[in-house]
């Protein structure tokens, strides 16, 4: 005796149509997550970009930095060159 189920045509209908359900939720997830992945890459180019300013901003301090010490240097040598 077959303990398998026999495969009338209801049955693969059904089977059919839990298969595109399936398909159609696959669908949907993917399509959610590509949303999702855009939205993260978004976010990614805003930070760079906001880091890059960031980073212009540190680095015109640091040169102001670097041309008050030198002036201050030539301007100790100058005053021990006087004395």
């Amino acid at each position: 005796m077959d303990a398998r189920p026999r495969w009338t045509d209801d049955r693969l209908d059904d089977q059919a149509e839990e298969l595109r359900g399936f398909r159609s939720e696959v669908r949907e997830d993917f399509r959610s997550v590509r949303e999702e992945i855009r939205e993260l890459r978004r976010e990614t180019h805003e930070d760079i970009r906001d880091l890059g300013r960031e980073l212009r901003k540190s680095h015109r301090w640091l040169i102001g930095l670097q041309l008050t010490t030198l002036l201050g240097l030539i301007a100790v040598a100058v005053q021990v060159a006087i004395h």
